[in-house]
């Protein structure tokens, strides 16, 4: 079976720098829907290194995918920027701790995280093709995480997932998901696998061991949750109450008052349903 992770050159793309940087609604699960269902927690790779846990939610126009990576205690992650990395990264640069990931739809469709696949926003009518959107990720000591919106046409049908992970010595898995929401021959001891294993990270984070949080500056932070928040249209009162923490502190964290790692401002981002999109000083959209 050919690989799933073959470079096919999407040719001339520019990215269109007048686009929101939030992108389009369809780009993300969309506000207020009821989801169609959700999965438990599935595993669609690991080895004695690493552990990559899914979850799935259903929507009428798309599945938002859920990655976790959770890190046996001592090994060390990956750098931030070899998970995802530049949509523009020339495919002879991937580096190994890049995580592939893709999704194989019923007419065989393949959507994949590769350098020059994903979606980049434009001001576009939503596409005709499969694809994938990140929805954010976040860094913190053994746990990683990322986010992918799939959009598919059709959107009924099974779905394959596909994952190879070569710094970890992961080949190219694959894990279905059913039509009607749950995974096809899914160990029934996976999510208790997945606690075993979230629970030998979180005792390697307090004990201090491989325990490296991530920072990004926080002004850059709170501006990318300020601007989500808005083109999410949700308040302030809203979102902390959806976090479970007070107004102030959410107003706080975007007045840059106070600094959070990235898992934090991933699950913001999350919660949401935008992801976060940072402006560094010297980034500006396009006049």
């Amino acid at each position: 079976m050919a690989s799933s992770f073959e470079y096919v050159s999407p040719g001339p793309r520019t990215p269109d720098f007048s686009a929101p940087v939030e992108g389009e609604a369809w780009m993300r699960p969309p506000e207020g829907a009821v989801a169609r269902s959700s999965t438990a927690p599935a595993i669609l790779a690991g080895n004695d290194q690493v552990l990559v846990a899914v979850t799935a939610t259903r929507f009428e126009d798309g599945v938002d995918f859920q990655l976790t990576a959770i890190l046996a205690p001592g090994v060390t992650p990956p750098a931030p920027e070899l998970v995802v990395c530049d949509d523009f990264l020339p495919p002879e640069t991937l580096p190994d701790g890049f995580l592939r990931f893709g999704v194989v739809d019923i007419n065989g469709a393949v959507a994949t995280n590769l350098p020059g696949q994903r979606w980049v926003a434009q001001l576009t009518a939503p596409p005709e093709t499969a694809v994938l959107t990140s929805r954010g990720h976040g860094f913190g000591g053994n746990l990683l995480a990322a986010g992918w919106w799939h959009w598919s046409h059709p959107r009924s049908g099974e779905l394959v997932l596909v994952a190879e992970w070569p710094t970890f010595a992961i080949p190219e898995t694959r894990i279905t998901l059913r039509a009607d929401g749950t995974w096809r021959d899914a160990d029934p001891d996976e999510p208790d696998i997945i606690a075993a294993w979230t629970a030998r990270a979180e005792r390697s984070r307090t004990t201090g061991r491989s325990w490296t949080p991530q920072y990004e500056p926080a002004q850059v932070v709170a501006e990318a949750i300020t601007r989500a928040r808005n083109a999410a249209g949700v308040s302030t009162f809203e979102l902390a109450r959806r976090l479970g923490i007070s107004k102030q502190e959410l107003e706080a964290i975007e007045n840059a008052e106070v600094q959070i790692d990235e898992l934090e401002a991933f699950r913001i981002g999350d919660t949401l349903g935008t992801g976060l999109h940072y402006l560094y000083p010297g980034f500006r959209l396009k006049d």
